[in-house]
């Protein structure tokens, strides 16, 4: 069974190490190593929501018209502006926390800062959007819950498990959609007409 070395650490005890090293190794200021991440994350998140939405307005069969195009190009923008503020958000936090409080902490080197750059992405993306974020992360979260679980010899793996897990999420998911909870105003979206 592997050590859990963080639980002989209070949680308050500093950790002393600079963001330098610990998050941008390659400079020395912070403020340049947040931009040239956000430079990044938005040329990355503008190539996948770029082809993400572009497969979408494809998908709908017809001759987009420029009411089609305007929505499609502000949605690509606003996925891609969430998207790299979770990925910059995450190393803007902890320079932040560690500037604010001195140091790191169990806390402060991971946990917080993660908490806070969701937070503040989640709200850049529109609504309509959130429900399949949600779908997607409680995916990756149960799969990381079970993994930690499994490292702990807390579960044991069940012969044909994942096919299981992944089977009883479809049909929770596809019993949403024959509901027609899907189609209120609030929560209608292109991307649930790929499923259909």
């Amino acid at each position: 069974m592997p050590q859990t070395y963080s639980k002989f650490i209070p949680v308050t005890a500093p950790i002393t190490t600079s963001c330098v090293d610990y998050v941008h190794p390659w400079t020395d200021s912070c403020l340049q190593a947040i931009c040239g991440l956000y430079l990044y994350c938005m040329l990355e998140s503008l190539r996948i929501y770029g082809t993400v939405y572009m497969v979408t307005l494809l998908m709908k069969g017809k001759i987009p018209n420029k009411e089609d195009l305007r929505k499609t190009i502000c949605g690509i923008v606003q996925s891609t502006a969430f998207l790299s503020g979770t990925g910059f958000g995450y190393s803007l936090f902890l320079c932040s926390l560690r500037r604010l409080l001195g140091n790191f902490n169990i806390l402060t080197v991971s946990a917080i800062p993660a908490f806070l750059s969701s937070v503040f992405s989640i709200l850049i993306e529109r609504p309509s959007r959130r429900t399949m974020l949600c779908l997607y992360v409680s995916n990756v979260a149960t799969e990381t819950l079970w993994n930690m679980a499994r490292a702990r010899s807390l579960v044991r793996d069940v012969r044909y498990g994942d096919a299981a897990i992944y089977s009883t999420s479809i049909a929770m998911l596809l019993y949403y959609f024959k509901k027609g909870y899907h189609k209120s105003s609030e929560h209608s979206d292109a991307m649930y007409r790929v499923i259909r």
